[in-house]
């Protein structure tokens, strides 16, 4: 891959504040994909550290394109909400997070992958969290998603560095916020590996 597939991938929002027209014309000249993976290697260098061929990130937008790491997040996020997932019980609402889902809804109702928190702290106001969010998809995806976002970073950040910056990278810069990662680390590097597409 190169780096024009790089740039494509990354969100706008890591790159410095400038026109719509003067960001074109910075895609278009190799000066200026030079000047704009400098600034994101600043904001991430672990994603574009020296590699084999290259930078990593042009290995981790092959590995790891948005798509992908967008199934991660949702998986992940399911699986920190498990206990709440299991307690939905009207038709439409399963429905809808087994379409959501897919894979992720069955891993989330099957306590051998993991139970859910213990603590009613965490788990009650995720069962409201979880309740409000099913009147939408969008809604579902941006719960499941920031958790999921969490719990990837959480782990990542000691396990896979690169991994962990070039996950970043692909939403706004805000889009991991405040929130404590809730799943054994094993389970995400088993989910992980799963995910990882080749390289």
């Amino acid at each position: 891959m190169t780096v024009d597939a790089v740039l494509a991938e990354v969100d706008r929002g890591w790159v410095p504040d400038i026109a719509p027209g003067l960001y074109g014309r910075a895609l278009a000249s190799a000066r200026g994909r030079r000047l704009l993976v400098d600034w994101l290697a600043a904001e991430a260098p672990a994603a574009f550290a020296p590699a084999r061929g290259g930078i990593a990130a042009t290995t981790l937008v092959r590995v790891w394109p948005r798509t992908r790491l967008r199934t991660l997040h949702l998986q992940l996020g399911a699986l920190a909400h498990a206990a709440a997932v299991r307690a939905v019980i009207d038709r439409a609402s399963v429905l809808r997070l087994r379409t959501l889902l897919g894979d992720g809804y069955r891993m989330a109702l099957d306590a051998n992958v993991w139970p859910g928190p213990a603590d009613a702290t965490i788990v009650a106001p995720q069962r409201a969290a979880l309740q409000a969010a099913l009147a939408s998809d969008q809604a579902l995806r941006r719960l499941f998603g920031t958790q999921g976002r969490i719990e990837l970073q959480g782990w990542a950040a000691g396990a896979d560095p690169a991994l962990a910056a070039w996950a970043r990278l692909l939403g706004p810069p805000d889009a991991v916020g405040p929130g404590t990662p809730l799943l054994p680390g094993d389970l995400v590097a088993t989910l992980v590996a799963h995910h990882r597409g080749p390289a």
